[in-house]
């Protein structure tokens, strides 16, 4: 059949332009759909919360395009409900570390009766109450040694009671075997199992390593 002069034929090569063109169009369409719908419920939230008289929450909202806390920060485990008292988590985590790093050089100053470098972990009135529990052991002649299991451990702000400048807290829970030694010939005089829940207040010295300042251990 002979055609008219001028016309093409459609080949193969224009159907598969078709298709193409057809499929980045819903590719389009779907996004369009995704961000609308996002849209479209923050404006709800927005709305119930202005019905509700809550428009002023919508700041403390945990939504797709507006997350809460913001990345990098918590919620203060010691201020529950108050959202608006957040901590840092790199630095909660700097706390955390410097203490379980103080608490073994005091752990060892107590084993070994020797309060030489108790300066370099702790400040104040903790200082002041290890030092004199480590000279009452010596007055004695026993050590202690301590080994620890602990369950949970909290870090947030929290004012210490003997000085409000002083706010990073860390909470420890847990239990823990108390041995204590005689120093003369490191026979065990006696052990004590116990369970413990302990503040620990911490504030930075001049190199910038957070050290003991405070503390309140309750035994259970």
């Amino acid at each position: 059949m002979n055609k008219p002069e001028g016309q093409r034929e459609m080949g193969s090569e224009g159907i598969e332009v078709s298709a193409v063109s057809s499929r980045t169009g819903g590719v389009v369409r779907g996004s369009t759909l995704l961000v609308g719908g996002l849209l479209a419920v923050v404006a709800v939230v927005i709305f119930w919360l202005g019905l509700t008289g809550r428009l002023s929450d919508l700041r403390h909202a945990n939504l797709p395009l507006h997350p809460y806390p913001p990345a990098g920060y918590a919620y203060n485990p010691f201020d529950p409900g108050n959202k608006d008292d957040l901590i840092n988590v790199a630095e909660a985590n700097t706390v955390k570390a410097d203490l379980l790093a103080d608490g073994k050089v005091e752990n060892d100053a107590l084993a070994r009766g020797d309060a030489s470098s108790i300066s370099q972990v702790s400040t104040g009135g903790a200082l002041a109450s290890l030092r004199r529990l480590i000279d009452t052991n010596n007055q004695q002649g026993i050590s202690e040694k301590t080994e620890v299991n602990l369950q949970s451990v909290s870090v947030g702000k929290l004012a210490d009671p003997n000085n409000a400048s002083i706010a990073w807290c860390v909470q420890e829970a847990g239990g823990g075997t108390l041995t204590f030694v005689k120093q003369a010939d490191g026979n065990v005089l006696r052990i004590e199992h116990v369970r413990f829940q302990s503040k620990y207040w911490l504030t930075k010295n001049g190199e910038g390593k957070y050290v003991i300042a405070d503390s309140l251990v309750t035994l259970q």
